[in-house]
């Protein structure tokens, strides 16, 4: 479920980066066949696609003894690592400012 975490956010910046002026002049610019319409379409699909395997990851294999507990262990280190990623960016970023303090 990490791994997919990321493609969600690329998936929604490419929407977010469609919408800029400055696309079409830009010479390292990716241009979307469709305009914004088809990076609407690409992005969508693949957010959605994206979120069904994050779904997926959570069933257990069918040969799971205990697929409650399955399932706790997978939510569990998911949140905890997520939750000891977001420590760590917090206190490095309130230690940068105050160094350029």
């Amino acid at each position: 479920i990490l791994y997919f975490i990321p493609f969600l956010y690329m998936f929604a910046a490419a929407v977010k980066l469609a919408g800029r002026k400055d696309r079409a002049e830009n010479p390292h610019a990716v241009l979307v066949p469709g305009g914004k319409a088809g990076v609407w379409i690409a992005s969508g699909l693949g957010f959605v696609v994206t979120l069904l395997s994050i779904a997926v990851s959570l069933y257990p294999p069918g040969d799971s003894a205990n697929r409650g507990a399955f399932l706790i262990k997978v939510v569990g280190w998911t949140t905890g690592s997520l939750a000891l990623g977001l420590i760590l960016y917090f206190r490095g970023a309130r230690a940068k400012s105050h160094e350029a303090q």
